[in-house]
């Protein structure tokens, strides 16, 4: 465990660190210097006999900022980062998080790495049809900055353990979802790009 909100904080964030730790960010990635191995839980020998853990870095993964109140906030994972043609840097879970504010979306899965925009694989909340997710696509679009926007979109069953495209806890599985979709994407991407030509 690296931060915690305690009673009383407040905000979508993770929290404060722990005070036995330091974090810093380090070009956008979380860095965390402790103990490896504080101990067992029940083992007095291991403080005793001064058998502790040296104080090292980590590099965590995961990308982040520090809140102006000193509350670290999480932005994405640096292996998931996308890179556009335009050599802009995406966290998609950014992307994600402003698309699932939609009550109309109820799973996304952004991607566009090496592309001049982003596409993203949506899944529709229950009863919503297509016009309705069209227009909850443009209202998140509409929050975000010019290149984060979603060029274009294709609707997909759920995304479930069943179809081997999320996790147990419903999770999506990037990889897994942006690999069976495939076809599909590379197909809008063909489309875009032949109506930008006779355009």
């Amino acid at each position: 465990m690296v931060s915690l909100n305690r009673p009383g904080d407040d905000g979508i964030n993770v929290g404060r660190p722990l005070d036995h730790l330091a974090v810093r960010i380090d070009d956008g990635e979380i860095r965390v210097e402790g103990r490896g191995l504080l101990g067992y839980v029940g083992d007095r020998s291991t403080g005793q006999a001064g058998i502790i853990a040296p104080v090292r870095e980590f590099a965590t993964g995961d990308l982040g900022r520090f809140g102006a109140d000193g509350h670290l906030h999480l932005s994405g994972r640096r292996k998931n980062v996308l890179i556009t043609s335009w050599g802009r840097n995406i966290a998609p879970e950014w992307v994600e998080s402003i698309l699932l504010a939609q009550p109309a979306i109820a799973q996304a899965v952004v991607t566009g790495d090496g592309k001049p925009w982003l596409s993203a694989v949506l899944v529709a909340s229950p009863g919503v049809d297509r016009a309705s997710l069209e227009a909850a696509v443009q209202r998140a679009n509409n929050a975000l900055p010019d290149y984060t926007r979603i060029g274009r979109w294709l609707a997909a069953a759920p995304f479930s353990t069943t179809n081997g495209l999320a996790t147990g806890n419903g999770r999506p599985i990037r990889s897994a979802i942006l690999s069976h979709h495939a076809a599909e994407l590379a197909a809008l991407y063909r489309e875009r790009e032949a109506a930008d030509v006779v355009s």
